[in-house]
């Protein structure tokens, strides 16, 4: 029927009934006509209104823009497309907005907001020209047309279709459909092959008629089979097709309008029965077409990026935006660290570990980057590495995150060569922090990161460049090289973390043993263990989000990163979140097709789901099949139809059995034969290589120029140059793969002889580490069996020997096992004989890693290896040091340990009697005392250094000797100390000789009595004292000779700073042991509970992560009686190697193995926190069963803990003794006030308030009132003024229930609660809280 509209004439392909309700006479319009009519004349031609109405009909926009059309052809804002003529092209800004237009009209039709019916350009008014939002002037019933029947898609797509006919092209009106339903009818052929799966399109249609929407989702997985194509339709789609583009329009409008009156002719409810294939099915098609426009004009509405006609993969995260959100959720926590609640259970962890894992391909990397944009947008720092499958330098992937962390801060500042003036604000704060690092740690860690050295400022580099670890072999120097490093990485991430920071590690199924170790030390955070009320000059708060990506599928649980990850996941205070990118959907592969192809979605579907199929939805698997098809011309871009063509039947019959890597293969198959080998030769080194490197071998394996060749992969999109320049690599290591896997075994050997041969040959003997390392990895893939010349062989091992102990000092004890075993197995027969000190070198150094890794058994062999062959004594002495190493650290294995070190010593010349009698103790004692006393403590500094060797190897068998003496509680203890300060007066000064006399001092103060002496000899060891030897000087000096002289308080500094210049000097035992002595005191000493809550659980890891199993077992009792004290279910989860966690189990494992101080502590807190909670009963049965016990096993040493045995054993015997009388308790409680009138004449600051509590007690249990609440008050005073806030809570306690006895009850009340007030102030919670209690 005709419709007659403001003049104009044209021809709907509706129904009579359905068009009888346009003539019916539209509302009023709001809108006055007049005033937008005078508002768009008075625009000059070529120009928009400076400002258009806010509310104007659809037909009045369009003619405005009609009429400003430009027409010049030089203005970028015209459509680029091709058209007929210079003035039928289109403004791009116009088509944009009448896509936003489209869409507001197909979301309302979707809606039924209207009907068909209300479909026309009069009946349509833009109410906001700034969104151009719509509405209808008139509206009819919703979801039925005109007679009542239920909606048809078919019918309002058709309706839309013409409508944006005439939007699109400016107001041109549709040609007229052909009436072509009978003719399509005669042909019987295709109504059979129609009919035959009519009852599927039907159950189609029907719901469809009867309003019955599908979701999204099943829409997108529906896909019509093939039809047969009907010409006049075809016909009718290229008509219209072409009558748009001779206007100027796009191809994505040309085809989405074609596609919506694809089926204007079909006039009854046969619906998708006869449509054409590309006919728009429903509303949400259309929509989907709209929306891509919309949100990406670029690619979807101009064309713009089909300029090559090809799939083109855009860098870009693909539908993962849930998971996303995730990780952005873990990042958000790590900000939260420093403002935490402390008493809150789910209070943000203080370290946040996310994990991404997955399949090759998956797009993990990807994945991380886009959420490192999102975050550095936030202020964030962003450092990452990529590990590879070939062995580099240890840790040289996680340095270079470092450097180039650094170099881009220097980069952006803009400096040039001037590094002295920084205005930049994060490089100055940097810098201030760096500050409180030591010149020899800054010169270490510029000495590792290069561009770290310009942010520093020049004076804080000494001249001397040091190094991580001495020369000498040594298993001390490699622990606390090891040590050392992890200390100083975990000051510079504090130091570069007062913004948050992300450190991404990625394919860290690839890390090397020394990376993961860093890692774990960092997760651990190394560095902060003493909170900052104990710490100076600490750099502050760490903001770091650990970042690791692995190939799930390659990751087995004995692999050492599951095992690194498992242990992560135990820590209480750190937050191991896994994400696992799986597969992309259906829909997901669609939306990377679509935009690939830069096609709409509804027409890349039969497409996607065949690659779906074939890729299971691998990112990078999607991309290279795309790619392949394109080149088999399985994919192609058709010019004349301007679409995209593709066979499904080809598709579909193409077989993939080996996933990406055949398609890879097949790409690289077509290269030229020396471009593949040039790829051949990079994939030799790794999935990247250093061009230093390359540019020694550019003309190997018969190429003349290999980096001339790598031209042309590059840009195809297989390598690529790193962001410096200085490496190139390939893109994706599954490429690095496929090149790989293409060398045949014996290519493969011929190659790598020839390249490192040429690359030994080409560098020097003083070559840079990274190449060093690089030919060794090279050297080491021919193998023995490739070196048949024995001279080649002695190279290959020497190379060997030397990349060992480079890995050793790094420390990378995984990498060095490689090196060594390697070094090895390319010795011949008779190599003792022919290469004695390359053989003596490699077994004895293979020895110390096989201890370092715990191969037990393996070092055994080696270290035999080294005794059955070595020539002479001193050969034998380092695998001997490995040996007492290895036994001392087993508890079993201390007393072998000992008895090895006396025949080492004796061959030394320094012998011991079989016992150690007290006599022979003193005679030794005194007769050092006086050779010591002649000199003065200034002058003792000026004795001369060592120079006898065997006395110098002596010395440091004494110290280990020291150490096993200290943990056994042995009686040779004096002997070993007087040993050391003899040989030092005697042959010279030994950089350890200041241990020696500090242990002399507390040996001569514990067997004489004589606190004092001892005190006065500790200032010999002040005196000769040096920053490196600081650990375990003040460890025996002020951990335990002026722990009797002076306040206790004032000692813990001391035990702080000598365990922060441990760490610092990479000193792991004796920093580790200041730790646990200053846990001891502190807790004791009556330290805050909140600060020690924190410092504790810290240590613990420590001592889980550098195995210090003895250690944990000493302090894990003081942290459960923190928790017991404070109040909060916190378990401990770092276990040791015997994994006791509870009191009990601790104590029966410390008496198995003889490790009695840590019995005795277990025994000390176990009657503490029971008696502190009036646990008298339990208390009473501890003491009964230990107190002797301990008693009669005393050491030659006073221990500190003895202190509190004494002190809580009596009170707990007074206790009983009132109660239930017995003579034992009261001699248990008189020997205890014996021995602290004994102390409390050496340091009354210490030991007055716990004698004069123990004698109140003691009056109170006599029924000596007067003299009890006398006592009691001085106690009470005396706790006060030395600063015990603890024991004064427990003296008013006790005073309280004294008084309560003798029935003055206000004043016992008054007493209690300043207990808890006391018990408060210390942060014992639970503890107050109970007493207030009681008052109830």
């Amino acid at each position: 029927s005709s419709l007659s509209t403001s003049g104009r004439s044209w021809t709907c392909g509706l129904s009579q009934s359905m068009t009888s309700r346009f003539h019916q006479p539209l509302r009023p319009q709001r809108h006055n006509n007049s005033l937008i009519q005078k508002s768009l004349l008075s625009s000059p031609a070529g120009k928009f209104p400076t400002v258009l109405p806010h509310r104007m009909p659809l037909r009045d926009w369009i003619t405005h823009y009609a009429k400003n059309r430009p027409v010049d052809e030089g203005t970028s804002n015209v459509s680029s497309w091709r058209g007929p003529s210079q003035h039928s092209k289109v403004d791009k800004k116009y088509l944009e907005q009448c896509v936003q237009v489209a869409l507001s009209l197909a979301t309302k039709m979707d809606n039924q907001l209207s009907g068909v019916q209300d479909v026309t350009l009069d009946n349509i008014v833009i109410v906001n020209t700034r969104n151009r939002e719509t509405d209808f002037v008139k509206r009819s019933s919703n979801g039925t047309d005109t007679v009542g029947h239920p909606r048809n898609q078919r019918l309002e797509i058709c309706a839309l279709g013409r409508l944006f006919y005439e939007l699109f092209s400016q107001g041109s009106s549709p040609p007229p459909p052909k009436n072509a339903h009978q003719d399509s009818l005669q042909d019987s052929n295709a109504f059979n092959r129609a009919a035959t799966n009519s009852s599927k399109f039907f159950g189609r249609i029907s719901m469809n008629v009867d309003g019955d929407e599908n979701t999204e989702e099943e829409e997108v997985q529906q896909s019509r089979p093939q039809r047969r194509r009907r010409e006049n339709s075809r016909d009718r789609e290229q008509s219209i097709s072409a009558l748009l583009d001779g206007k100027g329009l796009p191809s994505s409008i040309c085809r989405m309008v074609a596609d919506m009156l694809e089926n204007e002719s079909i006039k009854d409810d046969t619906g998708g029965l006869f449509c054409h294939d590309n006919a728009m099915a429903t509303i949400r098609d259309l929509m989907g077409d709209l929306k891509q426009m919309v949100d990406n004009p670029k690619s979807f509405l101009h064309d713009s990026l089909l300029a090559s006609w090809k799939p083109v993969i855009v860098d870009k995260m693909y539908c993962r935006d849930v998971e996303l959100q995730h990780a952005l959720g873990v990042a958000g926590r790590v900000s939260q660290v420093g403002n935490q609640v402390e008493e809150l259970d789910d209070s943000p962890k203080a370290h946040e570990v996310l994990m991404v894992s997955g399949y090759a391909g998956s797009g993990k990397s990807r994945f991380v980057r886009e959420l490192s944009i999102k975050l550095e947008k936030k202020g964030w720092r962003y450092l990452s590495c990529k590990f590879d499958r070939v062995k580099s330098r240890p840790l040289s992937f996680i340095i270079s995150a470092f450097d180039r962390f650094f170099a881009k801060l220097l980069n952006d500042s803009n400096l040039g060569d001037n590094y002295v003036e920084i205005d930049n604000v994060d490089l100055r704060e940097i810098r201030k922090r760096l500050e409180s690092f030591s010149n020899e740690n800054i010169s270490i860690l510029c000495h590792l990161i290069p561009n770290l050295r310009h942010i520093v400022s020049e004076k804080e580099l000494p001249c001397e460049t040091y190094q991580l670890s001495g020369g000498q072999f040594d298993f001390a120097d490699t622990e606390a090289s090891k040590a050392r490093l992890h200390h100083l990485f975990g000051l510079l991430v504090k130091a570069i973390s007062q913004k948050p920071v992300i450190l991404f590690l990625d394919d860290l199924h690839w890390a090397d043993e020394a990376s993961l170790d860093l890692m774990m030390a960092l997760i651990h955070g190394i560095g902060k263990e003493i909170s900052e009320e104990t710490t100076i000059d600490a750099p502050g708060e760490a903001y770091m989000l650990f970042v690791g990506s692995f190939r799930s599928n390659e990751v087995a649980g004995s692999d050492p990163l599951a095992i690194s990850l498992k242990h992560a996941e135990q820590l209480s205070d750190v937050t191991l979140t896994e994400i696992s990118l799986n597969g992309l959907s259906c829909i997901d592969v669609n939306v990377m097709v679509s935009e690939a192809l830069c096609y709409p979605h509804r027409l890349t579907r039969t497409l996607s789901n065949l690659i779906h199929q074939k890729s299971t939805g691998n990112p990078l698997f999607i991309k290279e099949i795309l790619h392949d098809l394109a080149v088999e011309n399985l994919l192609n871009y058709s010019l004349s139809s301007r679409k995209w063509q593709w066979d499904e039947d080809l598709i579909q019959a193409r077989t993939v059995s080996d996933g990406v890597a055949e398609i890879l293969t097949r790409r690289l198959l077509r290269l030229p034969e020396s471009v593949l080998t040039a790829l051949r030769v990079l994939s030799i080194f790794g999935s990247e290589v250093p061009m230093q490197v390359l540019s020694h071998v550019r003309d190997v394996c018969g190429i003349p120029d290999i980096i001339a060749e790598l031209e042309r992969p590059t840009k195809e999109g297989l390598i690529q140059r790193t962001t410096g320049g200085d490496a190139v690599g390939f893109v994706h290591d599954m490429i690095h793969h496929a090149v790989d896997i293409g060398i045949n075994p014996e290519a493969r050997t011929s190659m790598l002889k020839e390249i490192s041969e040429t690359l030994l040959v080409r560098t020097s003997e003083d070559r840079a580490d990274a190449i060093s390392f690089i030919l060794v990895d090279l050297i080491n893939r021919v193998g023995p069996s490739g070196a048949l010349s024995p001279v080649d062989r002695i190279c290959y091992a020497n190379l060997n020997l030397v990349a060992g102990e480079k890995a050793i000092q790094t420390p990378d004890y995984g990498s060095a096992n490689t090196y060594l075993e390697s070094g090895i197995s390319f010795l011949e027969r008779g190599h003792w004989r022919d290469n004695y000190n390359l053989s003596l070198h490699l077994f004895k150094k293979s020895a110390f890693v096989q201890h370092a890794q715990g191969e037990t058994e393996l070092m055994m062999a080696r270290i035999n290896e080294v005794l059955n062959n070595a020539r002479n004594f001193n050969d034998k002495l380092d695998s001997l040091n490995v040996l007492i190493q290895s036994l001392s650290l087993d508890a079993n294995s201390v007393s072998s340990a000992f008895n090895q070190s006396l025949m080492v010593l004796e061959h030394l010349g320094e012998s011991f009697p079989s016992t150690a009698e007290n006599e022979f103790i003193g005679r030794e004692l005194i007769d050092v005392k006086n050779k010591l006393e002649k000199y003065v403590p200034s002058s003792i500094s000026k004795i001369p250094p060592m120079k006898n060797e065997n006395k110098i190897k002596a010395i440091n068998f004494l110290l280990m000797m020291t150490i096993q003496c200290y943990q056994q509680k042995s009686r040779f203890f004096p002997l070993v100390a007087a040993r050391i300060v003899s040989i030092t007066l005697q042959y010279g000064m030994h950089e350890k000789s200041a241990f020696g006399f500090c242990s002399f001092a507390l040996s001569y103060a514990t067997v004489f009595k004589d606190m004092s002496k001892g005190y006065k000899l500790g200032k010999y060891a002040l005196a000769i004292t040096t920053s490196k030897n600081i650990p375990e000087v003040y460890l025996m000096l002020y951990g335990g000779v002026n722990i009797w002289k002076e306040p206790v308080q004032a000692i813990l500094p001391e035990l702080t700073h000598a365990y922060k210049i441990g760490m610092e000097a990479g000193n792991i035992t004796f920093s580790m042991l200041n730790s646990t002595v200053y846990v001891y005191r502190a807790f004791f000493s009556g330290s805050k509970l909140s600060s020690l809550s924190k410092e504790v659980p810290s240590f613990l890891r420590l001592y889980s992560l550098y195995k210090r199993h003895t250690l944990h077992m000493c302090v894990t009792p003081i942290n459960n009686a923190i928790i017991s004290l404070v109040g909060r279910n916190r378990p401990v989860v770092w276990e040791n190697k015997y994994g006791t966690k509870d009191d009990d189990e601790i104590l029966a494992k410390a008496l198995e193995i003889q490790e009695l101080n840590v019995g005795e502590t277990v025994v000390v807190c176990k009657m503490m926190y029971n008696f502190i909670f009036r646990n008298l009963d339990e208390a009473e049965t501890v003491a009964q069963q230990y107190l002797e016990f301990f008693e009669r096993h005393d050491s030659a040493l006073l221990n500190f803990i003895n202190i509190y045995r004494y002190f809580y054993g009596g009170l707990i015997a007074l206790g009983r003794f009132r109660k239930n009388g017995g003579q034992f308790w009261m001699d248990i409680g008189e020997r205890s006030i014996s021995q602290f009138e004994a102390w409390n004449t050496e340091c009354e600051w210490n030991f007055q308030n716990k004698l004069l509590l123990l004698q109140a007690e003691l009056h109170f249990t006599k029924n000596e009132v007067t003299e009890a609440e006398h006592t009691y008050n001085l106690a009470i005073s005396s706790s006060k003024d030395h600063r015990f806030v603890h024991e004064q809570g427990l003296s008013c306690e006790l005073a309280g229930i004294f008084y309560r006895t003798t029935r003055r009850k206000e004043h016992s009340m008054s007493l209690i609660r300043q207990a808890a007030e006391c018990y408060t102030s210390w942060g014992a919670h639970e503890k107050a809280n109970a007493l207030l209690l009681s008052l109830e």
